[in-house]
């Protein structure tokens, strides 16, 4: 499971090739206690794509896709 700080939201980085130098820029919406969160991700080389997260509450990751939602060909 991914931890998350009480700092704002963005999630830790992790062994995912296309977020394994970093995440950051994210905007997020809330739909009842779900918040849904998209993200800047960065692989080694400095490509980047966008991911796309799903959180129960401010801190549980209750989804976090292993591919890039947005990708620049």
């Amino acid at each position: 499971m991914h931890n998350l700080k009480k700092e704002g939201v963005i999630p830790d980085i992790n062994d995912l090739e296309f977020e394994n130098k970093g995440v950051l820029n994210p905007g997020i919406m809330q739909k009842g206690n779900s918040v849904h969160v998209i993200y800047r991700a960065v692989r080694k080389g400095n490509h980047s794509t966008i991911g796309c997260a799903k959180l129960d509450g401010p801190l549980t990751v209750a989804q976090r896709d292993d591919k890039p939602l947005l990708v620049n060909p």
